[in-house]
Order: structure tokens, then sequence, then C-alpha cells
């Protein structure tokens, strides 16, 4: 007689082919095999690519301004005095020259120059300095200065990464009589 060994399900997996437990292959390709894994999958890649294409371009757009606001430098000081056309030194010793700058706490300090005539040359270049982030005016002796000559000043920012502001720049005439 016969003898039948009683059927479990080790002895059914290996008469089909399969490994006697499922925990003898990992995990993600026993997830990769199942037939539900493919269309989740296909859902959820989907989904992460739409929600990319809204926030990728945000991103970009701040990382951009970020760049150009380094690359472009700090806006430039508005020039408070001399502004006028003619200025009149007669009997005066000093001339001063004063701006304001909004956020000076950005700011390593300023560079500031006078040129003789309108033309912002080296040539023309009558005074030049270095100044602090704290100073917001320079005076200069009036003997610098020549009768019925027009002199143009000029003042770039310059912040802690070393960038320079466009210059801002003023010309006006001297009279001593």
């Amino acid at each position: 007689m016969r003898k039948t060994l009683p059927v479990n399900e080790a002895s059914r997996a290996l008469a089909r082919g399969l490994p006697k437990r499922n925990t003898e292959r990992p995990l993600l390709i026993r997830a990769l095999q199942g037939a539900a894994f493919w269309p989740r999958m296909y859902k959820l890649s989907t989904c992460f690519c739409l929600i990319l294409l809204m926030i990728v371009p945000a991103f970009a757009f701040e990382i951009g301004r970020g760049i150009n606001s380094f690359t472009e430098g700090p806006p430039p000081p508005r020039l408070l005095a001399p502004i006028g056309e003619t200025i009149d030194l007669t009997g005066k010793d000093t001339l001063e020259f004063r701006w304001i700058w909004d956020n000076a706490a950005v700011l390593d300090g300023y560079e500031f120059r006078v040129f003789k005539g309108r033309d912002t040359t080296q040539t023309n270049l009558i005074y030049k300095t270095g100044l602090s982030r704290d100073t917001s005016s320079v005076t200069m002796e009036s003997d610098k200065f020549e009768n019925d000559q027009v002199y143009t000043w000029t003042l770039k920012a310059v912040s802690l990464g070393g960038q320079k502001s466009d210059p801002s720049s003023n010309s006006f005439r001297v009279i001593k009589n």
C-alpha cells in the first residue's frame, strides 16, 4: 500500500517551484513582485511629479532673486548736500558733504571721491577716501576748491561681501569772492 504524506503548505510551495517561505526573499523584492504594487507606484510617482512641477519653479525664482541680489551689490546712497547748482564758499573754511543710506548694518563702508569738472575719470580726481559704515558726512577744506569751477562728487556703498553700489553723484559750481 502506498503511503501518502500529509500535504502541507511547504510541500505545495515546493510543487509549484516557489520557496518554502515568503520570508526567504527580501521585503522589497516581494513587494515589487506583487500585482498591486505597480498601479500604486504609478499613482505615487505621478503625484510626486506634479508636486515637483509646482514647487521647483517657485524655489528657482527665489534662488535666482537671491543670487541677483548678491551680484548686483547694494543700492546707492542718497546724497543730501551739496546738491544745489552753485555753492558759495565766501568766508567759509570747509565744505561738508552729507548723505544717508537706509541699511548701514549690511555695509562695510563707502568710497567717497571728488572730481574737478563733470568728468569722473582718474585724471580729474582731486580727493578720494574710504569711509566706515557709521560715517554720514565728510568735510573738506575750502582751499581745495577754485573759484568759478565745477566739481563732481560721487559716493559708492560697499557691502560686507565687497560688492559696490552704482555711484551716486552730483555736480556743483563753487563761488569764492
